[in-house]
């Protein structure tokens, strides 16, 4: 990676090595949200079928968790990556 290429961090917007520490975080977020329509089809074919098992084989293949929006990759201080929970940085790399 060339230098050209660092970025700050997302918190306190400054350099990722200000705190003089060599290491920080490279964090890749994505919210995910359940089906909840497809987790009804199962349960119902899961119930009318009498088994799980045979609600897996006999049923769709479909997809329960879906990505909702896109994903954030953002670069975290050592010090700030101690003071701040992991949602907290959803909100601040969407706010950039």
């Amino acid at each position: 990676m060339k230098v050209t290429d660092i970025k700050k961090c997302a918190y306190c917007k400054k350099g990722v090595a200000h705190c003089n520490g060599l290491l920080f975080y490279q964090v890749s977020i994505q919210r995910m949200g359940i089906d909840q329509r497809a987790i009804q089809r199962r349960t119902g074919l899961e119930m009318m079928l009498g088994s799980p098992t045979l609600a897996e084989v006999m049923g769709p293949d479909e997809e329960f968790v879906q990505p909702v929006g896109n994903k954030l990759e953002l670069w975290v201080c050592d010090d700030c990556a101690m003071k701040h929970p992991l949602c907290a940085i959803e909100e601040v790399g969407r706010s950039e």
